[in-house]
């Protein structure tokens, strides 16, 4: 019994202490606002300061879907601030169609693209206008259909490239493909707490399976409950938020960011010759793989993978354009924020532009 009462001391006493720097936190915070400009009383007017982390923005903007396992939702329109990449607040539309809208505001006659993939493609932290389908329908005058989805694979993107074009008639598509991310995402069933279709070995064939179940514990429809505690914490005390947010920055404090393999998953290899076999395969007079980039990059350490993809996809008829010929040697800092800033889109955006207008793309590879 003693020992009880020296344990239940210890952590009053430790509680204490930890309320006690909260509250001085707190106090020396609005003291700084007041010296600084106008008083700031929030820290101590209010008990809940930030907004809960499970506030993402792929949460609101997509839907669950039976067989991409989710997509954008349609109707969408927000504002959106992406955490924890300095990017500004941005447009995100998605039209009644599913596809992000390039906010063009013109009646695109003549030929139609469809574009897919990724983030990448969808263009996450730039406006609707930014994004390199929007520059690349205004600079070609033609059509562009922005169907890439945050978080997809390689097959995923692929899988939506098909649905699509049963539904619509389009004489180009673009398959956008991370180098080499989006084929190590094709064998996951669950990535950053989103369920997803997998490519796997089934009796010795290369399949895509079902779509996950969406409300596995971990995934962004069920949240782990311990999480919810630490969400709790997180939105009440400068304490917590700091350290989560600082000394934690991988911290999964949703609890909503289930990340798995399945158990049956094809290799990389696999997935490449998978995905650009049925990529040939699509009914459109032309077919483009866009080689995309994220920083940092070593071109050196994937040239393996590059030069695969392209010997493969000359072999099977698929105009390749490779971003590497003019990302590499330009600063940085202008072409991405995390992912493409306004210009490194532009720079994307134009490069393929040309790479479209010309009848022979090799001789642009080349470059």
């Amino acid at each position: 019994m003693t020992k009880l009462k020296v344990a239940a001391i210890n952590v009053l006493v430790f509680a204490g202490l930890l309320i006690g720097v909260e509250f001085a936190s707190r106090t020396a915070i609005t003291t700084v606002s007041c010296l600084k400009s106008t008083c700031d009383f929030k820290y101590v007017g209010t008990i809940t300061l930030y907004d809960a982390p499970l506030k993402s923005h792929s949460i609101g903007l997509s839907r669950l879907d039976p067989l991409l396992g989710y997509v954008p939702r349609e109707g969408f329109s927000e504002t959106i601030t992406y955490p924890g990449s300095g990017a500004n607040s941005v447009n995100v539309t998605i039209l009644e169609n599913g596809f992000r809208s390039n906010d063009n505001n013109n009646d695109f006659g003549g030929a139609s693209i469809l574009a897919v993939g990724d983030s990448m493609t969808f263009g996450d932290q730039v406006s609707n206008s930014e994004t390199w389908p929007s520059c690349l329908e205004r600079t070609l005058n033609l059509r562009v259909d922005n169907g890439g989805v945050f978080g997809y694979g390689a097959a995923q993107s692929l899988r939506r490239a098909i649905l699509e074009t049963k539904k619509n008639h389009y004489t180009t598509v673009i398959l956008s493909v991370l180098i080499d991310d989006d084929f190590k995402r094709d064998g996951m069933k669950y990535r950053s707490g989103f369920p997803k279709p997998s490519l796997i070995v089934e009796r010795d064939k290369i399949v895509l399976s079902d779509v996950s179940d969406p409300y596995e514990k971990g995934t962004k429809f069920n949240p782990s409950g311990a999480a919810r505690l630490v969400t709790f914490f997180y939105q009440r005390s400068v304490l917590v938020n700091y350290a989560l947010t600082r000394a934690f920055p991988n911290f999964d404090i949703t609890g909503a960011r289930l990340t798995m393999e399945h158990p049956k998953a094809a290799g990389t290899t696999d997935s490449v010759n998978w995905v650009l076999a049925n990529f040939s395969n699509i009914e459109v007079e032309r077919k483009v793989l866009l080689m995309q980039y994220m920083h940092p990059y070593q071109f050196e350490e994937i040239d393996a993978m590059r030069a695969m993809l392209t010997r493969l996809a000359k072999d099977l008829n698929i105009q390749v354009v490779d971003t590497a010929n003019v990302l590499d040697g330009t600063p940085a800092d202008r072409l991405w924020n995390g992912h493409h800033t306004p210009q490194g889109n532009a720079v994307v955006c134009q490069y393929l532009a040309r790479a479209l207008s010309e009848p022979n793309s090799e001789k642009l590879n080349q470059r």
